[in-house]
């Protein structure tokens, strides 16, 4: 993955792997541990890589839509909650997925970082094509530079039935927002898959007054060793 050599991130999660072990991503990556969601057949699949000797990543919960875990910078006392998403694209599956994401609202009061494909549209200007509809947690989207749409059908052959949306995305809450003001969400060229990958970088400057952020209701760097999260789809090759 080009992504990763070029921008060298520090944690990487990967989304819809269709892969049932992702263990020889860590060996193919510098990363040293992993927490993974096996593929169901040939959909689905969740990974999140990290190299353990700068950060610590510790599982909470997993389902076939979620992995949440506790991010802690080991040159730091920070930590935060990271939920990484992969949203299915069956209303009644995302329900259980936004069920279980409220449950974290309620009992859990710190940092919350959460990012992923989430196979909803926040309003018509983020399609082109035909609009569904979605409901999250109060978490704030943290908007984005580069292209508008992550993702696309790649039906070239028929333009009319062409369809670009933003389904890929990431939210914070005001806790996480305030102890990283600066943090930017990048729209990377899209290369091998249907979406395009998503770099966060944190950047440790000084406050800066931040962008109206649009709101959701019904919904690295404090040290100089944390650089970016890279979240991406994978073209991955189905393991037994």
């Amino acid at each position: 993955m080009s992504e990763i050599s070029c921008h060298n991130p520090l944690l990487v999660a990967l989304i819809e792997t269709k892969m049932q072990d992702h263990q020889s991503l860590v060996d193919d990556f510098p990363f040293t541990r992993m927490i993974q969601v096996p593929a169901v057949g040939n959909s689905g699949g969740l990974v999140i890589l990290w190299d353990n000797s700068l950060i610590e990543v510790d599982d909470i919960a997993t389902t076939g839509q979620e992995i949440h875990a506790m991010v802690k910078v080991c040159a730091t006392n920070e930590y935060w909650l990271f939920s990484c998403i992969y949203a299915s694209t069956y209303l009644n599956s995302r329900k259980i997925l936004w069920e279980n994401v409220k449950k974290i609202k309620v009992n859990y009061d710190g940092k919350w970082l959460i990012g992923g494909d989430f196979n909803e549209l926040m309003k018509s200007s983020e399609k082109a094509g035909v609009l569904g509809y979605g409901y999250y947690c109060e978490l704030i989207d943290m908007g984005y530079k580069g292209g508008k749409y992550t993702w696309l059908n790649k039906r070239f052959n028929n333009r009319s039935s062409l369809i670009f949306e933003r389904l890929d995305r990431f939210f914070a809450n005001e806790e996480w927002l305030h102890k990283f003001p600066d943090a930017q969400v990048h729209h990377l060229p899209r290369i091998h898959s249907d979406h395009c990958p998503l770099l966060l970088s944190v950047l440790q400057n000084s406050p800066r007054k931040r962008n109206k952020l649009f709101r959701f209701e019904s919904i690295w760097t404090t040290h100089t060793d944390l650089r970016n999260i890279v979240l991406g789809s994978w073209e991955g090759k189905r393991t037994s």
